[in-house]
C-alpha cells in the first residue's frame, strides 16, 4: 500500500527508529556533534542565569510552591519538581538567543532536546551514552518532520522550534523510557494537542517561553502516557493530519523514510552561534566586522551599510528601530550598526542602554536592508548568502559571506567552543569547575549524570546542596 493512502507508516517508521537505534547504531562523526551540542546548550543556558525572564519564571515556581525563601534559579532549574526543573532549563535555555540552529528542521534543535533529557537524567541518572542516544534519536526524528512541514509552517508564522521541536523531544523521552509502539504513537498524539508558538512573539520574553513550556509539556505527557492517558495514535492520516491542520495544506511527507537512513546530524549537523542573536544576522555580522577591523573604518565616515539577504531574513529581522535589547537582537539595522561601532557583538552587546545609544540609533538610520535578486521568494526557504557594503565618503568596501562562523562549512575549532564555554560560566563558576564540567562533557559517553549535575550545581563559586 502507497504510504499517501496508508501514512501511519510514517508513524511506523518513527517507533521503529526510537525503538531500535542503539548507541552503538550513531555513527563516530555524530557523536562528535552531539558532544559539542551538550557543551553549547549548557554554556548558554548557565549564562542565562540571572537574567529577567529567568527570574520572572523562578518567581512563579516559587510562589506555586508558597517557598518564601528564596532559592537560586540553577538550583531549582536542575533540582527541582519535573515539571518545573523542564520549564525553567527550558526557557534558560533560548533566553539568550545563544543556541544552536539546523535550517532542515528550520529552527533550534538542541535547546528542544537537552533541557528534556537532563530532566529525566536527574531521575534516573542516567550514563552519557543513554543521554547522547536520546539527543541523535529526537534530533533526527525532528530534522525530518521539519524538512517536510516545518518551511511552509514557518512561512505561517510557527516558531518551529516549539511546534515542530516538541515531536523531537516526544521522540528522545520515548527512547529514555522505553516506550513501547502504542505509547509513542500516543505519546506523539498528545504532543500535536500541546505544540504551540507564534513568530509574532520573536523579540519579547515571549520566546524563549516557548522553548520552556514545550520541555514542561514533554515532561508532563510523558507522565501521563506512562499512566495510561490515551491519544491518537495517527498523527499523519486524514483527517486532520498534522501537516494539514498547521499548514492548510496535504503536505509531501516522504522526507521522514529518510529516518534512520540518512543521518541529519551527520549530512550537516548544527549551526554553533557566535553571537547571540538571531541567526539570521550572522552572516552579515561576518561580513562588517572582516571590513572594520581589515580596513580599520571609523563610524564616522561611514554614509550607509547596504545588506543584501535572502527573502527570508526581513520576514524575521523585525525591527528596524530596535529601542530594547530582545528587539535588538532581531534587528539587523541594531546588530549592525553596533558590529561597526564597537567592532566586535558580545552578550553585552544586547542591553536596553546599549541599544539606545545615540551613536547607534544614528547608525541604525544609516543601515539599508534589501532582498537579493537571485534569493527571492520562490527560490527555496533557507537562508544562503549576504552581502554587506560599506559606503564611506571616499570608497565602497565589500563582502559576500555564504558560511557564517560556526556553520558546519565553517566550523568552531575545539577552541572556539572552549573560549564560548568560558565566557558563558566565568561570571557565576571558578575556572577550576568550567575546566572540570568542559572536561566531563567533552568524555560525556564516559560520565553519570550526577557526576555532570554536581559541576553545574557549583553556582555563584558556591556548591548547592539539594
Amino acid at each position: 500500500m502507497d504510504k499517501k493512502d496508508n501514512p501511519n507508516t510514517y508513524m511506523n517508521a518513527i517507533v521503529d527508529f526510537i525503538r531500535n537505534t542503539t548507541y552503538k547504531d550513531i555513527p563516530d562523526g555524530v557523536r562528535e556533534v552531539v558532544k559539542y551540542a551538550f557543551k553549547d546548550t549548557i554554556g548558554v543556558t548557565l549564562a542565562a542565569v540571572d537574567t529577567v525572564e529567568t527570574q520572572i519564571v523562578k518567581e512563579i515556581i516559587m510562589e506555586a510552591n508558597e517557598q518564601t525563601e528564596d532559592v537560586p534559579a540553577i538550583e531549582l532549574a536542575l533540582g527541582g519538581k519535573g515539571m518545573e526543573r523542564a520549564l525553567l532549563f527550558g526557557t534558560m535555555s533560548h533566553v539568550l538567543d545563544f543556541d544552536d540552529v539546523n535550517f532542515t528542521f528550520q529552527g533550534h534543535p538542541s535547546v528542544t532536546l537537552i533541557p528534556i533529557i537532563l530532566t529525566i537524567a536527574k531521575e534516573r541518572n542516567l550514563t552519557g551514552k543513554e543521554m547522547m542516544r536520546a539527543y541523535a534519536i529526537g534530533f533526527e526524528v525532528e530534522a525530518r518532520i521539519g524538512e517536510s512541514i516545518g518551511g511552509k509552517q514557518y512561512g505561517q508564522g510557527y516558531h518551529t522550534t516549539s511546534t515542530v521541536g516538541i515531536f523531537g523531544a516526544t521522540a528522545a523521552v520515548s527512547a529514555l523510557m522505553d516506550f513501547d509502539a502504542k505509547q509513542i504513537k500516543q505519546a506523539f498524539g498528545l504532543a500535536s494537542s500541546l505544540a504551540a508558538g507564534s513568530r509574532k512573539n520573536f523579540g519579547t520574553m515571549t520566546k524563549p517561553l516557548h522553548i520552556g513550556y514545550l520541555n514542561q509539556n514533554v515532561y508532563l505527557l510523558s507522565q501521563l502516557i506512562k499512566k495510561g492517558l490515551t491519544a491518537t495514535t495517527d498523527i499523519f492520516s486524514d483527517p486532520i493530519s498534522i501537516d494539514t491542520l498547521t499548514t492548510g495544506e496535504k503536505l509531501d511527507l516522504s522526507n521522514i523514510d529518510k529516518i534512520g537512513q540518512i543521518w541529519e546530524l551527520e549530512e550537516f549537523g548544527i549551526i554553533l552561534k557566535k553571537y547571540p542573536c538571531c541567526a539570521y544576522t550572522h552572516r552579515s555580522i561576518d561580513g562588517v566586522l572582516e571590513l572594520v577591523n581589515k580596513y580599520d573604518i571609523s563610524a564616522d565616515e561611514v554614509e550607509n551599510i547596504e545588506v543584501i539577504v535572502h527573502y527570508q531574513v526581513p520576514k524575521v529581522l523585525i525591527y528596524p528601530n530596535a529601542k530594547t535589547s530582545l528587539e535588538g537582537k532581531f534587528s539587523m539595522q541594531y546588530c549592525l550598526a553596533a558590529a561597526l561601532f564597537d567592532r566586535e557583538i558580545t552578550l553585552q552587546t544586547f542591553t536596553d542602554e546599549n541599544v539606545n545609544r545615540e551613536k547607534i540609533q544614528d547608525l541604525m538610520s544609516k543601515v539599508v536592508m534589501t532582498v537579493d535578486k537571485e534569493q527571492e521568494e520562490g527560490s527555496g526557504s533557507k537562508e544562503k548568502v549576504a552581502t554587506v557594503k560599506i559606503n564611506t565618503k571616499s570608497k565602497t568596501l565589500e563582502k559576500k559571506v555564504e558560511y557564517p562562523i560556526g556553520h558546519p562549512a565553517n566550523p568552531f575549532t575545539e577552541k572556539d567552543m572552549h573560549q564560548k564555554f568560558t565566557m558563558c560560566l566565568k561570571n557565576n563558576y571558578e575556572s577550576a569547575v568550567i575546566e572540570s564540567l568542559y572536561g566531563k562533557l567533552t568524555s560525556l559517553e564516559q560520565q553519570q549524570y550526577n557526576s555532570i549535575l554536581k559541576d553545574m550545581l557549583y553556582h555563584n563559586k558556591q556548591e548547592a546542596h539539594l
